[in-house]
Formats: structure tokens, C-alpha cells, sequence
């Protein structure tokens, strides 16, 4: 019954024991799994997503103004003008008009039209010695050309409509990709400000209860007249101090919390989960990010400048007199049946062609001037803007990069500081137990021990904080 017993007892323990770890195994978060979280979960990100998909898809949309369109025509009109009649002696014409046809812009500039139309014509009581036949069908397939010779001269005018679009796709494109990377820059920021306000709590807390160990041996000592008052008034003001300091340490850990829980969309200022503490060497273990030529934010602004020097090109061209040469040519067919007016059509022995030129031309030469000259400045301005751009891009990589070695060389001092305040403590506590110092010297080795360890923190932040802006840098 004993054995038995003990043999329950150790089943619960251990199923307990394996139930505690598996849910602190499934409460651990770290920084990559918190990053998931973040891309998963906030808004921002998914639209930005969604936007940049949107400029994927529509990417080739420029490419538009040169694809085959297709066009049809059906028309009926019924004519009782005398003017139209009188000739044939008829009192009314009804006319239907089928027209089917494909035209193209090429990126040369030519326009290109082939058509076939086909009319069907009906004569009310004609004379038949005028019009023998009271209804006849016409076709006519027709190919015509236009070439631009000033306006949109090589297809100047449909190019920059084209690249206009596509640039505008791919700025926004980038534009969004660097808006992700900076509120995942964020994110990581706020896990670890979380994660060393926990630990700030957590030296903090150790502070206060050191403190009330130490009030607790003074007062006894005061008790025997082993000690003076003044050392228990001492320690019940650093006490009040210790409370003072647990306590702002603990609002900045709510705030650090509800900052990781707002990028994660979660309206909450707790965070149940365990986070990745600062250990020795953590740091050195993370990897400086590469760096690509430009960063997203650059290659938004050199898509913004090529939009807006294809802009100023449709401008200029849209201004520009407009000067065409055109030509025509089409094949003519009749017959009284509609059975037999497709062959008739394609006999070229009754053709029609015609040649031309079209010309027009604004007459306020002054504002067009002005306003050709204003849009290259605004070209002009944009790639002036892209090249600093770029030149403060390269400045900002390389002062990172020496940010990052100070701060490294910062933290290893701060380590090291740390290091010695803790054996200082120790050793002046040992002293002050054998009555060789003071416990006031005691109380300032605590604050200096106390100091060093948040100093060390923040200069890990520090490191973190450069290392989490080059990420912007990379792919």
C-alpha cells in the first residue's frame, strides 16, 4: 500500500513537472517569433502587402497603350431627306452599317487601323429606271496609317506614358517594402526595451530585497546597541528609494509591454509571454547585416524621379504642334445579295486610297514655353533629390557602421564595470560584517553595483537599437 502510494505521488510530481515546462516551453517568445507575430498581426504591414502586390499585378498596365484593341459599330438610320431621295425618285433610304476592325499603337509612333465595313441599302419605291435594284450591299476592308512627325515623334509621347506608369508601380512598391521594414525595426525595439525593462524590474526588485535583508540585520543590531540609529534611518531611506526606483522600473515595463502588445494588434499592457534575456556575449553572437546597393527608400525615390522625368516628357510632347502624315487604302465591293458581297470585297480592281498630312498647333507660344521649362525643372529637381538621397545613404551605412564598433566597444567597458562593481559589493559587505567599514560606504557600493548593471542595458540597447537600423540596408 506504501509502494503504491509513493508510486502515485511520483506520477503526479512528474506529470506536473513535464506540465510546467511544456507550457513555459510554449510561453517562450522570441525575437523572430515576435517579428512573425508582428507581420501576421498588424495592419499596417498587411495593407502595405496588399498595396505591394496591387503595383505587382498592375506593373505591365502601361503596356496597354500598345496592345491590339478591338472595335465593332452596328448602326441603323432610316433618311427621308428630300435631298438624299430625290435623286433615285424614292420618298425614304434606311441604312444598316456593320463595322468591325483592330488598331495599334506601335512604339515607333505609327497607328495602325484595319477594318472591314459593311452597309446594307434600302430604297423605298425608287425609279426603277434610276435605281434598278431597291436594296444593295457595300463592303469595304480598309488598312490606314498615321505617323507622327513632331508630337509624339518615335513614339516619344506613348513611351513616357509607359514608363510613367510602370515607375509609378515600382516607387510605390518600394516605398511600401521600406514602410514594413521600419515597423519591423520598431518591433524589435520594443521586444527588447520590453525585455530589459524586465530586467531592470528584476535588478530592481533584487535592490529592494537586499535592502530589507539589510534593514532587518541593522535593526537587530540597533536593537542590541550594537549599531547607531542612524544606520536603520539610513536603510529605511534607501529603502524608500529602492521602492521609489522598483516602481518607475515596473511603469516602464508596462509601457514597453503595451508597445509590443499595440505591433502585434493586442489591446493589452501585459505580456504573458517569457522573453530572450540579455546574457554575455548575446551581441557578439548577432550578425551585422549586409547591405544592398540602395536601400527601398532610395529605389522609391529613383522610380519617383523616373516617373517624373516621363511625366515632363508627356508634358513637353502634349504641348508640342501636332504634325501627321496619313494614308489609306481600301478595297470596294457591291451586290445585291449579301451571299456574295464578301468576294466582291476582297477583288481589288475598284480600290479607294488616300494620302494627307494634319496639322495643328497652340497659339499661346509664351505659356508653352513656360510651362515646357517648368516641367524640367520639376524633372531636374527629382533627380537632384535622388542623387542626395543616395549620397546620404552611403553616409548614414558608414556612420552606422562606426556607431556600431563604439557601442560594441562601449559594452565591453560597461560589462567589465560591471564586473568590478559587483566584486567591490561583495567584498565591502564582507568588510562591514567584520566592522571595517561603514554602512553607509555599503549603501553606495549597492547604488554603484545597481547603476552598472542598467548602464550595461542601455548600452546593449544601444548596440541592438544600430544593429536593428541596418536591417533597413538589406534585402
Amino acid at each position: 500500500m506504501k509502494s503504491t502510494f509513493l508510486c502515485f505521488c511520483f506520477c503526479l510530481i512528474g506529470t506536473s513537472l513535464f506540465a510546467q515546462a511544456t507550457v513555459e516551453k510554449k510561453s517562450t517568445l522570441d525575437v523572430t517569433s515576435f517579428l512573425e507575430q508582428v507581420k501576421a498581426q498588424h495592419n499596417g504591414i498587411q495593407a502595405s502587402r496588399q498595396t505591394m502586390e496591387s503595383t505587382s499585378l498592375k506593373g505591365d498596365e502601361g503596356s496597354l497603350a500598345f496592345a491590339p484593341n478591338v472595335f465593332a459599330t452596328i448602326s441603323h438610320t432610316a433618311d427621308q431627306s428630300p435631298i438624299t431621295n430625290q435623286a433615285v425618285g424614292s420618298n425614304k433610304m434606311t441604312t444598316d452599317v456593320y463595322t468591325v476592325g483592330v488598331k495599334e499603337n506601335f512604339r515607333f509612333g505609327t497607328n495602325a487601323t484595319l477594318s472591314y465595313n459593311l452597309n446594307k441599302v434600302e430604297y423605298e419605291d425608287p425609279k426603277p429606271t434610276v435605281m434598278p435594284q431597291k436594296k444593295f450591299y457595300t463592303a469595304r476592308p480598309m488598312i490606314e496609317l498615321r505617323q507622327p512627325l513632331w508630337r509624339n515623334s518615335l513614339g516619344k509621347e506613348f513611351l513616357a506614358t509607359e514608363t510613367a506608369a510602370k515607375a509609378k508601380n515600382v516607387g510605390t512598391f518600394y516605398a511600401e517594402s521600406y514602410k514594413i521594414k521600419s515597423i519591423l525595426m520598431d518591433a524589435e525595439m520594443a521586444y527588447w526595451k520590453l525585455s530589459f525593462a524586465r530586467q531592470a524590474v528584476k535588478i530592481q526588485t533584487e535592490n529592494l530585497n537586499r535592502a530589507t535583508k539589510l534593514k532587518e540585520w541593522t535593526s537587530t543590531r540597533v536593537d542590541r546597541q550594537l549599531a547607531d540609529k542612524a544606520d536603520l534611518i539610513q536603510v529605511n531611506a534607501m529603502i524608500s528609494l529602492r521602492v521609489l526606483e522598483l516602481r518607475a522600473a515596473k511603469d516602464d515595463e508596462r509601457v514597453a509591454a503595451k508597445n509590443v502588445n499595440v505591433l502585434r494588434g493586442i489591446n493589452s499592457d501585459t505580456v504573458s509571454e517569457v522573453l530572450i534575456e540579455y546574457a554575455p556575449g548575446l551581441a557578439d553572437a548577432l550578425k551585422v547585416p549586409g547591405k544592398k546597393d540602395e536601400r527601398d527608400d532610395v529605389r522609391a525615390l529613383k522610380a519617383q524621379a523616373e516617373a517624373t522625368s516621363a511625366s515632363s516628357i508627356m508634358a513637353e510632347e502634349k504641348n508640342k504642334p501636332t504634325l501627321e502624315v496619313f494614308g489609306n487604302y481600301a478595297l470596294n465591293g457591291k451586290d445585291t445579295t449579301d451571299k456574295d458581297i464578301p468576294e466582291e470585297s476582297t477583288k481589288a480592281n475598284k480600290p479607294t486610297w488616300s494620302v494627307g498630312v494634319t496639322v495643328s498647333t497652340p497659339l499661346d507660344l509664351e505659356t508653352v514655353r513656360s510651362s515646357t521649362a517648368g516641367y524640367r525643372l520639376e524633372s531636374q529637381a527629382a533627380a537632384k533629390n535622388y542623387e542626395r538621397k543616395v549620397f546620404e545613404q552611403e553616409q548614414e551605412w558608414q556612420n552606422l557602421n562606426k556607431k556600431l564598433e563604439e557601442a560594441k566597444s562601449r559594452l565591453k567597458l560597461a560589462s567589465a564595470i560591471e564586473d568590478v562593481q559587483k566584486v567591490k559589493l561583495e567584498y565591502e559587505r564582507e568588510r562591514h560584517l567584520r566592522g571595517r567599514s561603514t554602512l553607509y560606504q555599503v549603501l553606495l557600493f549597492e547604488q554603484d553595483y545597481a547603476s552598472s548593471q542598467l548602464n550595461e542595458l542601455t548600452k546593449l540597447a544601444e548596440v541592438l537599437q544600430i544593429l536593428s537600423q541596418m536591417k533597413t540596408f538589406s534585402e
